[in-house]
């Protein structure tokens, strides 16, 4: 009768990296049929599950993917030459909806991990939670979390296991061989739709940042297109395909920030020539940015210049390309920042997980299966020196400093009658 029977429920496991490749395979070797849904499925996956299945191939009712790697895909043309029928292989490709002229490529998925045998004598066991069919999951190197099922195969709990196959199966299509690199594609561009949405973080530069220049200037004639202007910044800016931008005053305001729009004319530049190290003894230019502490004056020179920078500075060279109309809202240029882990050594798990092998293993997959896995306790700044270098550099170059030559990055103005502007923090 149906519904009749206990049903037993084992959480797997107490300890999140824990291997369950085997307690699978082993169901898997002495069941008459399966049902195998898995929401990310690799080769290694697929590998670990292989063996039962070749041995028997009609006991494989369904193995349902929600994404997978292209060698995953070629593990499922094994099967399939090893007598399993194609149209148990099936690809959930999810949902989307179009946008643009395209598509959304982050959007609902098939994210289901659902093992179902049918065991000999009347039973059933499913396997249900977190374990996607890959290297990691299999073999306990993630932290995962999944409940056996156990008991007879016409309980109330299978037959809700069997609905929720079936209907992820109707929305699937079939597998086909030939569509390799297309599911493979799709899976990608997934990713690629999930990594805009995990990093988002403000994105509203227009661009790399821009090197911004205000000094007064009293000459009776202002920068012509085409002549170029000389000046100096910290060396670790590397100013190398910046945008430049200049205003000029009559007289230097107190300070750079919210004062753009007093400039008598602006202009955009473009780099043209670096020196490092002092290297540029007599360069050509037609001007001069000349600063000091709390100045900078645009002076006309005799078409050289004969600088003396100090030690830790690069000598720039801007040719004047337009003037510039469009007005702009500048922030403070945030600092780079990359990680590192930090590795708890004491605590590892072995990257082998069992002392099964998969079938497949080349020889860098075996390298990598050898070594251990540490618990990552803590996240440092990379980059040592040249980063904190980086990092002096932009203070120097920030509104705060109190100086006129400034790394800033480029916002359009959101009050297009505010005019450009300098804020010397995001908002």
């Amino acid at each position: 009768m149906k519904g009749e029977g206990r049903v037993e429920a084992r959480v797997l496991f107490e300890t999140p990296q824990s291997e369950i490749a085997s307690l699978i395979r082993s169901r898997l070797e002495r069941c008459e049929s399966a049902s195998l849904v898995a929401g990310f499925v690799t080769v290694d996956g697929i590998d670990a599950m292989s063996d039962p299945l070749v041995a028997r191939p009609d006991r494989l009712e369904l193995l349902l993917i929600g994404a997978g790697t292209h060698k995953a895909f070629q593990a499922c043309d094994r099967l399939i030459e090893a007598g399993v029928e194609n149209e148990r292989l099936q690809v959930h490709l999810g949902f989307t909806r179009r946008a643009g002229r395209g598509f959304a490529r982050y959007h609902p998925m098939l994210h289901s991990k659902v093992y179902l045998m049918e065991m000999t004598g009347g039973g059933a066991c499913a396997f249900i939670g977190s374990h996607n069919l890959t290297h990691f999951a299999m073999r306990g190197l993630n932290g995962e979390a999944s409940v056996l099922l156990e008991g007879p195969s016409s309980a109330d709990e299978f037959e809700a296991v069997r609905a929720h196959i079936g209907e992820a199966a109707k929305q699937a299509v079939e597998y086909d061989p030939a569509m390799k690199d297309a599911y493979n594609w799709w899976a990608v561009e997934f990713l690629g739709g999930l990594k805009s949405h995990v990093d988002d973080r403000p994105k509203d530069d227009l661009g790399a940042p821009t090197i911004v220049v205000l000094a007064a200037s009293t000459e009776s004639e202002l920068p012509g297109l085409g002549e170029v202007i000389y000046f100096e910044i910290p060396d670790a800016i590397r100013a190398m395909r910046r945008e430049v931008h200049v205003f000029l005053f009559d007289i230097l305001p107190a300070s750079p920030t919210g004062v753009l729009d007093a400039a008598k004319c602006m202009f955009r530049g473009v780099v043209v020539g670096l020196e490092d190290r002092r290297g540029g003894v007599e360069l050509l230019a037609d001007w001069e940015v000349e600063t000091g502490r709390g100045t900078s004056k645009l002076v006309r020179t005799d078409g050289r210049v004969r600088p003396r920078p100090r030690d830790g500075v690069q000598q720039v060279r801007v040719e004047i390309q337009d003037v510039l109309d469009e007005e702009f809202l500048y922030l403070p240029v945030p600092p780079r920042t990359s990680w590192v882990p930090v590795l708890d050594e004491m605590d590892a798990i072995d990257a082998t997980g069992s002392p099964d092998s998969f079938q497949q293993a080349d020889a860098f997959q075996t390298a990598v299966r050898t070594e251990s896995w540490y618990r990552v306790i803590g996240l440092d700044e990379a980059g040592g020196r040249k980063a904190s270098a980086y990092r002096r550099a932009l203070v120097e170059m920030s509104p705060e400093a109190g100086g006129y030559t400034l790394m800033l990055r480029r916002v359009r103005s959101v009050d297009d009658e505010s005019g450009p502007e300098i804020r010397d923090q995001s908002v």
